[in-house]
């Protein structure tokens, strides 16, 4: 992950806004921290990678993305 430059957020069209957010009540800033340092990291079988870790704030997370 190179920056959050490089991350874009599924829109959930329903609300049109981040999916982390409308379905997860997970803030789009958490999830960039997150995946700029996660504590680990593995390829699902599915082709998605998922990322666990812990936020800023405290919060543990996994977030499931597609690189």
């Amino acid at each position: 992950m190179n920056g959050s430059r490089d991350i874009r957020f599924y829109r959930d069209p329903d609300f049109g806004l981040a999916h982390c957010y409308a379905q997860h009540n997970i803030h789009e800033r958490e999830v960039i921290e997150l995946l700029r340092r996660p504590n680990r990291q593995f390829r699902r079988g599915d082709g998605t990678v998922a990322a666990d870790g812990q936020t800023n704030g405290g919060r543990y997370l996994r977030v499931i993305y597609r690189e």
